[in-house]
């Protein structure tokens, strides 16, 4: 079996999580789609986020299924919030690149399966 397939996407896997941390940092830091603060959205009135930001924030807990946990530590006591943050981002990249690298492993059985189906023409 060729197993460049599973660690290739394995390694996509961890490559999504980290894009997605980096993304949601900065994010927070730049506000690439120049939203308004709490306040300012609510003198707004009816105000909604940019589609391209709402995919992104929507696309983010499908790609990376450990985010979830987020949520779950979302109320950590002062002072181990970023430890506890940082560690949760550890836990869904292994989490993602357990996943990809089974999506992986997968799809390099389909096309194994395939190849010896098909004659061989050398």
């Amino acid at each position: 079996m060729n197993w460049k397939i599973p660690v290739w996407a394995a390694a996509i896997g961890v490559a999504v999580c980290v894009t997605s941390l980096a993304y949601g940092q900065l994010d927070l830091r730049f506000n690439f789609f120049h939203n308004p603060t709490p306040a300012e959205a609510h003198s707004l009135g009816n105000y909604r986020e940019p589609f391209a930001e709402e995919a992104i924030d929507d696309a983010i807990p499908v790609l990376t299924p450990g985010t979830i946990l987020l949520m779950v530590f979302k109320d950590t006591p002062h002072g181990w919030d970023l430890v506890v943050y940082l560690g949760i981002w550890a836990v869904a990249a292994v989490i993602n690149m357990i996943l990809y690298g089974a999506i992986g492993l997968v799809l390099a059985q389909i096309v194994d399966a395939t190849k010896k189906k098909l004659p061989h023409t050398d």
